[in-house]
């Protein structure tokens, strides 16, 4: 039987994903930022500079930071990056798209490795998913990369 709580959190997960539409289009036009914290490991894509934010997690791996008021997602906290890597392909995508936008983008990004250093600073196939998507580039619009980022994150959400 699911309890009261648990009824009230998929509510509350439900209406973040309806408010968030359009986060597609703000990625395309924020100013990003991909953190990964080896120690911790912690992959964080952030949208905009630092804001005001609640946080609710879903499936105990994956917070989504969110405005408050507006429930417009300002980030995403994905714990447990090397499980996540070998168990999730969706989540694989989601990095690599989420790396080569904010590259595209020339945001900010910390704790990643660059073609010639710390290549195992991510699980393999984190590195493996970006370096393809790296390559790719020239190809790629920021249009056509945040809506692979929204779609995957629609997926790990709703899974």
């Amino acid at each position: 039987m699911i309890s009261e709580f648990e009824r009230a959190h998929a509510a509350l997960i439900n209406e973040i994903i309806a408010a968030n539409q359009d986060f597609a289009e703000r990625a395309a036009n924020a100013t990003l930022r991909v953190i990964f914290d080896s120690d911790e490991d912690l992959f964080i894509f952030e949208l905009g500079g630092p804001q005001a934010s609640m946080t609710e997690s879903v499936h105990n791996t994956i917070f989504l930071r969110v405005d408050p008021s507006t429930l417009k997602l300002n980030g995403i906290e994905f714990y447990n990056c090397r499980k996540l890597a070998e168990t999730e392909p969706t989540f694989r995508d989601f990095v690599g798209a989420a790396v080569v936008l904010t590259a595209l983008k020339k945001g900010v990004i910390e704790g990643l490795p660059t073609a010639h250093a710390q290549p195992s600073i991510l699980p393999t196939d984190l590195t493996g998913s970006i370096d393809v998507r790296l390559s790719e580039l020239p190809h790629l619009s920021a249009t056509k990369l945040s809506n692979e980022v929204a779609t995957d994150l629609r997926e790990l959400v709703c899974a």
